[in-house]
Formats: structure tokens, C-alpha cells, sequence
């Protein structure tokens, strides 16, 4: 059974893509929605119309943490009541999705991106931000920073709690003897 990956945008999606594809194999599509209220909605609508197990990733566009847990329980109240028992991972980024490359000094090194001692501060609440002054630097896109980032940064990426839920999800084997939405609520935890 094929997981929909719902992601907030084109960028996001290209990211999880590459990383899915080496660390999960085939049995995933990722589908950007283009914004987060867009990505809920998307994720709504594959859970009742094709009943298939949906991870959805959006970012929390903040850093604290009484917003993020209420973000979260919103959500999950919003996919729950449409689940009908298929399941669902609910992943947020805080504050966004490209926090992750400066959770591991390894993977922006590995591509010779070392940011300054202020960026890296300023990482923790600018994180898109950051990553972009970082890629002007080098002169390169989006999609080139993902395709040049090393299979060693790869597996580091993919020890983060956040993107490690996010694989084990994909990878679950499907069928009679399917995860529990309780299980996968484990796995958010």
C-alpha cells in the first residue's frame, strides 16, 4: 500500500523525495499542497477518498512551545476525524522544515557550507532564512544543495527523531497486519 507524503511546498517535497528514495525505497508519493492550510486539507481529503496512510509534514512557523503543542493537537483533532482508521503521521517542523540541516553541523559541512557564528543563532529561529543566504553564497538552487549533499549526510539527516518517524512510517509493511493509529501516534511522540 503506497503512502501519500503531504508536503507544504515544491521544495519540501523535492527534499523529502530524495531522502525517501534512499532511505525507504518506492512505496511513497509526495504531494506538495502549496501551504500549510492547503497541505491539511490535502492530507483531509487523500485519508477519506483513498484510505491510504498519509504522513503530512508542515512547519510550525514558530519556536515555542505552547504554540507548536496547540498547532499539533488542532491537526491531529483535524486528520483524526477524518481517518476513518487509516493511518496518519502528523510531523511539524519547528520553527521550519530547514532547521533540520543545522540540527548536525555534519551536513552542511559536507557540502562546505560553514555558517557564521551569528547565523548559526540566528538558524534556531530563521532557518529558511539562514539556508538561503548560505545558498547565494555558493550560487546554487535548492534542488542542487539536495542532489550534492553526500550519502554520509543523508544517514545523519536521517537520524533525526523528525526524519526518522518519518522513515520508519513509509517503511512499515502494509496489510493484514497493519500499525494501529495508536502506534503511529507512538511513533509522533
Amino acid at each position: 500500500m503506497k503512502v501519500f507524503v503531504v508536503t507544504e511546498g515544491q521544495t519540501d517535497a523535492q527534499f523529502f523525495g530524495l531522502l525517501l528514495s534512499r532511505r525507504a525505497g518506492t512505496g511513497f508519493t509526495v504531494v506538495p499542497a502549496g501551504g500549510k492550510s492547503a497541505t491539511i486539507s490535502l492530507a483531509q481529503s487523500l485519508l477519506v477518498s483513498r484510505h491510504q496512510p498519509v504522513a503530512l509534514i508542515i512547519d510550525a512557523d514558530s519556536v515555542f512551545a505552547e504554540g507548536v503543542r496547540e498547532q499539533m493537537s488542532i491537526y491531529d483533532d483535524m486528520l483524526r476525524s477524518r481517518s476513518m482508521q487509516t493511518p496518519f503521521l502528523l510531523l511539524v517542523a519547528v520553527p521550519e522544515m530547514e532547521s533540520l540541516f543545522f540540527e548536525s553541523k555534519e551536513v552542511l559541512s559536507a557540502v562546505g557550507m560553514i555558517p557564521s557564528d551569528r547565523q548559526a543563532v540566528d538558524a534556531k529561529y530563521q532557518p529558511k532564512r539562514v539556508l538561503d543566504q548560505l545558498l547565494r553564497k555558493k550560487d546554487w538552487t535548492r534542488a542542487e544543495f539536495f542532489n550534492r549533499l553526500p550519502v554520509t549526510a543523508i544517514d545523519e539527516l536521517a537520524k533525526l527523531p523528525l526524519l526518522s518517524r518519518l522513515i520508519d512510517f513509509v517503511k512499515q509493511p502494509r496489510g493484514s497486519e497493519t500499525w494501529s493509529n495508536a502506534q503511529y501516534q507512538a511513533l509522533s511522540d
